[in-house]
């Protein structure tokens, strides 16, 4: 018995095409960022600059070195001295208000025309030009800087005792006007 066989030209063609649509969608490709393009190269790192130097080890007996460690030492002290007499003539942050700038103790020289020293009456005109003169935080009266002990806030022997205020300040008052008299003389 011959039996005829279908041809398997149509059956291939048909399946092709099914194949052809169906495993296009499904092939994934796996690329990486490499075979796109290399990568762009890291720059060095910055080593930090903040925080303490770091020393070097010396022989503290040497001439030279020994030199340079004390000029580091009085360089320090100097930048210190320097600072404080800075904050002397400034009025401490504690006794500042709220919202008040920061004002020096000190006055121009036209403001001053007329003052003279609580302690020495000494008058400041006739002082020294470099000579700084400090004002009594309580009654707001003048004194050389150099007659106070230098505390950065000053009260006159008027304020600081009570026994005895009345007095200073009537001598005050009254060499104030003495004085202002002369000038105008």
């Amino acid at each position: 018995m011959v039996t005829s066989r279908p041809s398997m030209s149509g059956v291939h063609a048909s399946t092709s095409e099914s194949v052809k649509e169906s495993a296009c969608p499904a092939i994934i490709f796996a690329v990486s960022p490499i075979q796109l393009g290399p990568l762009p190269k890291a720059p060095p790192r910055i080593e930090s600059t903040k925080g303490r130097k770091r020393g070097r080890k010396a022989i503290v007996n040497d001439s030279p070195v020994k030199h340079a460690w004390k000029s580091k030492q009085r360089k320090r002290e100097w930048v210190k001295d320097k600072h404080w007499e800075r904050e002397r003539g400034r009025v401490q942050k504690k006794e500042r208000g709220r919202g008040e700038k920061l004002k020096s103790l000190h006055l121009t020289v036209k403001q001053m025309k007329g003052e003279f020293c609580v302690i020495c009456a000494e008058t400041f005109t006739s002082s020294k030009s470099r000579v700084q003169w400090i004002k009594c935080a309580s009654c707001c009266m003048w004194t050389h800087e150099l007659c106070t002990p230098g505390l950065g806030i000053f009260y006159c022997p008027n304020c600081s005792s009570d026994s005895i205020s009345f007095v200073y300040r009537s001598i005050a008052r009254t060499l104030f006007l003495y004085l202002l008299i002369s000038m105008t003389f």
